[in-house]
């Protein structure tokens, strides 16, 4: 299936963010977020910044890790923090320091078979996503979807 974002515009803003030693480079070919949510994004880049180096310490902290894990070097910790309660942001840090920023949305979306097709198709009703009116037709389903996608990753300035 494939979900189409309608007035992806709004998505467009990727400002520049400088916080202490620290700038948010954006993913180039990706949505930025919306205007109302850059402040949110902001306060929760500068609220995690301090914590950093006390993640990166954890994870790579040989009493934490199994030597014998393949996945050892695969590790992560998820800091999720919720603008609404739809969307929320994400932020993964990994062993070797990187840290990725998503934005996530969830949404609940009308699903009902098309006849013509028969009931191996199915088409989204637009005209329902986010509606809480439940269906009295059998036919229906209302799946929830949660979308991501990259906004980019904080990196370190070494050069001032």
């Amino acid at each position: 299936m494939e979900i189409q974002i309608q007035n992806y515009e709004k998505y467009c803003y990727k400002p520049d963010i400088r916080i202490r030693n620290y700038y948010f480079q954006w993913d180039t070919g990706g949505l930025g977020l919306a205007t109302h949510e850059l402040n949110h994004f902001r306060n929760f880049v500068h609220k995690v910044i301090p914590v950093l180096e006390q993640y990166m310490i954890f994870l790579q902290n040989d009493n934490n890790i199994d030597r014998n894990d393949p996945y050892r070097d695969k590790k992560q910790i998820c800091i999720r923090d919720k603008y609404n309660q739809k969307t929320s942001f994400l932020m993964f840090i990994d062993s070797q320091g990187s840290t990725i920023f998503f934005r996530e949305e969830s949404c609940e979306v009308d699903i009902k078979p098309k006849p013509q097709y028969g009931y191996d198709a199915y088409s989204v009703d637009r005209s329902k996503i986010d509606s809480n009116n439940s269906s009295s037709n059998n036919d229906h389903s209302n799946v929830k979807i949660d979308l991501k996608w990259l906004l980019g990753e904080l990196l370190f300035d070494r050069v001032k």
